[in-house]
């Protein structure tokens, strides 16, 4: 499964803040541990407030931190949310005409395997992650 560099970013980053759940973060740490780019990570801070996953505050205690707790965060809904979960429903080889009433030679196989990897997905949450999946780019 090949995830784009953003949603890659992003669950890493919050994998990261799962490990402290109730700890505030500030632009610069996430910047110096995760070695996101700074502009990328802003950019991406904002996708994530926007989307629910993260609070971001001002002042002097502000920083960033879940809004949720992190075993109600599934890996299926981050890449759903930046992505899109509707790019694993093309054809396995990019058949544009592959359907079930027409398939491809892989298209029960994919199907099947898509159905399985989509349910792991949903049912693996950012606290079940730990700090294997937090990756120094």
């Amino acid at each position: 499964m090949f995830l784009n560099k953003t949603t890659k970013y992003a669950i890493s980053l919050l994998a990261y803040m799962a490990n402290k759940p109730h700890e505030r973060f500030s632009a610069e740490t996430l910047h110096h541990e995760l070695n996101i780019p700074r502009r990328y990570l802003r950019l991406l801070l904002t996708d994530l407030s926007k989307y629910g996953f993260i609070l971001s505050s001002r002042g002097r205690n502000g920083g960033f931190c879940l809004c949720r707790n992190p075993e109600d965060i599934s890996i299926a809904q981050v890449i759903d949310s930046l992505e899109g979960l509707s790019n694993y429903d093309t054809c396995f080889f990019g058949i544009q005409n592959c359907k079930n009433e027409k398939p491809c030679s892989m298209h029960k196989t994919w199907n099947d395997t898509r159905s399985i990897l989509i349910e792991s997905l949903s049912n693996t949450s950012l606290s079940e992650l730990g700090n294997n999946c937090i990756i120094k780019f």
